[in-house]
């Protein structure tokens, strides 16, 4: 029997990517590629609006910006080099309203902040030459923005890879050698798995439980007519809402030909389920039956209800449209095509599922309790950030318990909650700074901690200097008054204090100064993003 060194489950765009990659690193190693379908890019790679983007949505720092601007880049050499039809035509971000334009401009920053290039706001003759059609109070321009088809790209990918490829072959389990399918055993060194809307399944089925779940979320396109396609330069996206994990509908030219519209989000009953009818009883019993899906759900009823008036009237579908193109009228509407969202839920704490943007607090002083801002003032800063509608969770060591209760006791707010013992290992709080948006804390570890992470950090200083100890990030903001007394603490007179304990240099810190910080810190957080 054939011994292959890599062993790919999956056949589309990441999965081909993965072998073409292979193929680069390893020319030596042979590769196997499995696919249930009957042909390439079935799915999610098939089904999709065919944009290039090149992370102007996301968390500076973050791995997901990183690697767009990075993909992005890759994926327009690879389809020169491989004769990959496609096109690098900009897109237009369209803000309808002071409300919007304040959020463009977050975009405008986080963009520039991310390594973008070029982005810079239309005025209202270039708007009217590049987008006449457009409504919009403010637009701004993104020219790293490409289209493509990603079918075609992986079909190459794998023709580079120069891997062996079997399709109608479904993985139904995993072996020390290998992996077992429909057609037999495969046997392979590495196995890696691209399976997007089945990945969480096949992870289970290795014994691996990755805390997650894959919850479906079906996608509906329009196609515009011949005649309403020339109202569309480029693509055209609106200001996304930070409250939702989507970035509403929007225009897009097509690497072939023709503009889609779209697309809504609905929860979908099957995983693979492509018509508004589609069904499994499985998939949905999965869904349904775990509670990351409810906790959404509940999160954003409101929003999933406007979407499924989307799904089944074309004419509140135009009416979304028709906000940014006012033009449009219903003939210009044809039926296209449906994608589903692979979207993973996990099992988190409701502190983390709350409210649409999450603040950590640790207000612990660990071996020096002088470093600590007052814990009145954390409860007094959590009040006001609840009232505002976020999440607020109190962080550290099982010792600070009585610390957090006192905080979560003068708060007194349902979206304030403890975390303290929480997370049992440094990995597990490094995790939970990647899902929260913004931390406060006292001059210590979890804040030199969150320097590995994109999370957007507020640090206390007084008793010693930032100077000497402060957070090596660029997301960090250090607050500290500077008076004459400070800092007071050091190696040479082993860290005492001649105030006694009465740090005036953190006492004197004003909450409300530490509110608005705040406020700016998690604008910049907010992250609307696929």
């Amino acid at each position: 029997m054939e011994q292959f060194d890599f062993i790919l489950v999956g056949g589309g765009i990441v999965g081909a990517a993965v072998s073409y990659k292979i193929a680069k690193a390893y020319p030596e190693a042979k590769v196997v590629l499995i696919e249930k379908e009957s042909g390439l890019a079935q799915h999610q790679t098939g089904r999709n609006s065919g944009v290039i983007h090149s992370g102007l949505y996301y968390k500076p720092g973050s791995l997901k910006a990183r690697t767009c601007l990075d993909g992005y880049g890759q994926m327009l050499d690879f389809a020169r080099e491989h004769d990959v039809k496609h096109e690098v035509c900009g897109k237009v971000v369209a803000a309808v309203g002071s409300e919007e334009e304040t959020r463009l401009e977050t975009l405008r920053l986080r963009g520039g902040e991310n390594g973008l290039e070029g982005l810079r706001y239309l005025d209202s003759d270039e708007l009217r030459e590049r987008e006449p059609q457009l409504n919009a109070t403010k637009a701004l321009l993104v020219p790293q923005t490409g289209i493509i088809h990603y079918a075609d790209a992986a079909e190459a990918m794998i023709k580079a890879g120069r891997g062996t490829l079997r399709l109608q072959t479904t993985v139904t389990g995993f072996t020390a050698e290998g992996v077992t399918t429909s057609q037999g055993v495969v046997r392979g060194k590495h196995i890696i798995v691209c399976a997007g809307l089945q990945s969480d399944r096949l992870a289970r089925r290795d014994g691996v439980d990755a805390g997650l779940q894959i919850v479906p979320f079906r996608g509906d396109y329009y196609e515009l007519s011949p005649r309403a396609q020339a109202k569309v330069k480029h693509l055209i996206y609106p200001v996304p809402d930070p409250n939702f994990p989507f970035l509403g509908v929007h225009f897009t030219r097509m690497v072939h030909g023709g503009v889609e519209c779209g697309p809504n989000a609905v929860f979908s009953f099957a995983r693979e389920g492509y018509s508004k009818t589609a069904f499994s009883g499985a998939d949905t019993a999965a869904a349904l039956g775990y509670g990351g899906t409810w906790k959404l759900f509940a999160q954003h009823w409101r929003y999933g209800f406007g979407e499924y008036e989307r799904a089944f009237s074309k004419t509140k579908f135009l009416k979304a449209l028709q906000r940014l193109i006012p033009s449009l009228e219903l003939e210009d509407l044809h039926p296209g095509r449906a994608g589903i969202r692979a979207q993973a839920l996990r099992r988190d704490h409701p502190a983390l599922m709350a409210a649409p943007q999450r603040v950590l607090m640790y207000a612990g002083g660990g071996l020096l309790p002088i470093r600590a801002w007052p814990a009145a003032h954390y409860a007094e800063l959590a009040r006001a950030l609840c009232d505002q509608g976020h999440a607020v969770a109190v962080i550290g060591l099982p010792e600070d318990q009585p610390l957090a209760q006192d905080i979560l006791r003068l708060c007194d707010h349902p979206l304030c909650h403890s975390l303290v013992g929480y997370t049992r290992s440094l990995q597990e709080l490094l995790m939970l700074f990647h899902h929260c948006d913004v931390l406060v804390t006292n001059d210590g570890g979890p804040g030199h901690f969150a320097s590995l992470t994109p999370i957007r950090t507020l640090m206390f200083f007084g008793p010693e200097t930032s100077r000497l100890y402060g957070p090596l990030t660029p997301r960090a903001t250090v607050i500290e008054l500077g008076l004459p007394c400070s800092p007071c603490l050091s190696a040479y007179n082993h860290r005492d204090t001649p105030c006694n304990g009465d740090n005036q240099c953190l006492k004197q810190i004003d909450v409300a100064q530490v509110l608005r910080l705040t406020q700016t810190q998690l604008a910049l957080a907010a992250s609307p993003g696929p």
